[in-house]
């Protein structure tokens, strides 16, 4: 995004950077244009908990629409547990080998190691450069015994199609799979719960405020906003739209929310973002991708299951 108004300032009107990015612009000055309320009056839908947000109290540069938390999606099928944490572990050798292949971690140098941080119990939002390397390290020695996927976009479709049975997830994402495999389940971690706030701002070098602002309240009519979310699956942060969504979609992965006093919020950790890019490089590099799964053995356990339950 920093590219985007170093080489082209004018071309965009609107930007949708996550929370702590919002923060880092606000920080740097100069960048955004503050938000005219008075034009975006639908702002007065958005739930007040986002206007206590700890990137931009208030809301003065920024408009939430989506929100979601980090959390655990597991086939409840595939498991013989419910996971509490982000480590990814079976609860015996025998569950670690079936689900050797069939993990994920979301490949974001910032979520997958914060959330490592959060298991080896250091600060998230202010660790040491000696905490992430020993949390790097772990991962690397997980990912080589366990079989871990790095997984972005893809994710949601390869736990549709049993490829990935176990995968720290986002809510939002979590939400697509189970709309479409139905023995997909979503947990939050026990403990602190990191959420996740996706906003439009616009730069301050944008030509057409008015417009952009004009959009963004359409955006927040209750009936567009709940459109939205029916559409993505994500929930959105417009109290009013709730009549609009999907009874299913309300009750699932993508609206469950931690108590306020359990929430993380990614912080902007300005130079150190760059130890977590080196880091999580690193982690990639040592410890590649998978490439031997032992679908024989799921398979066996299920065929064995079907005959007993034939029998």
């Amino acid at each position: 995004l920093k590219q985007i108004f170093k080489d082209k300032p004018e071309e965009f009107d609107l930007l949708m950077p996550s929370d702590y990015v919002v923060e880092r612009f606000i920080k740097e000055k100069n960048l955004l244009a503050p938000i005219r309320k008075e034009n975006v009056p639908n702002m007065g839908h958005i739930k007040q908990l986002f206007f206590r947000s700890p990137y931009d109290p208030e809301l003065v540069y920024s408009v939430p629409l989506f929100h979601s938390c980090l959390g655990i999606s597991f086939n409840f099928k595939k498991l013989h547990h419910i996971p509490r944490d982000f480590t990814l572990r079976g609860r015996s050798d025998e569950e670690n080998l079936l689900l050797h292949g069939y993990r994920a971690l979301v490949d974001e140098p910032r979520v997958a190691l914060s959330a490592g941080l959060v298991d080896d119990g250091f600060d998230p939002n202010a660790p040491t450069p000696e905490a992430l390397a020993k949390t790097a390290d772990r991962l690397i020695k997980d990912t080589t015994e366990m079989g871990i996927n790095f997984l972005a976009s893809a994710l949601p479709q390869r736990m549709i199609n049993n490829e990935i049975v176990l995968a720290v997830n986002w809510s939002g994402a979590a939400a697509v799979a189970a709309q479409k495999n139905p023995t997909i389940r979503f947990v939050l971690p026990q403990g602190k719960k990191f959420v996740q706030v996706d906003s439009f701002v616009i730069p301050l070098t944008s030509k057409r405020r008015y417009t952009a602002e004009f959009f963004l309240n359409f955006l927040l009519v209750p009936e567009i906003s709940g459109a939205l979310t029916n559409f993505s699956l994500y929930a959105n942060t417009n109290e009013a739209a709730a009549p609009f969504i999907s009874r299913e979609i309300l009750l699932g992965p993508a609206y469950m929310e931690p108590p306020q006093t359990q929430r993380i919020f990614f912080a902007d950790l300005g130079p150190v973002e760059e130890e977590f890019e080196r880091q999580w490089a690193r982690v990639k590099q040592a410890a590649p991708p998978p490439k031997v799964k032992v679908p024989s053995l799921l398979k066996q356990k299920e065929d064995r299951q079907l005959k007993s339950d034939h029998t």
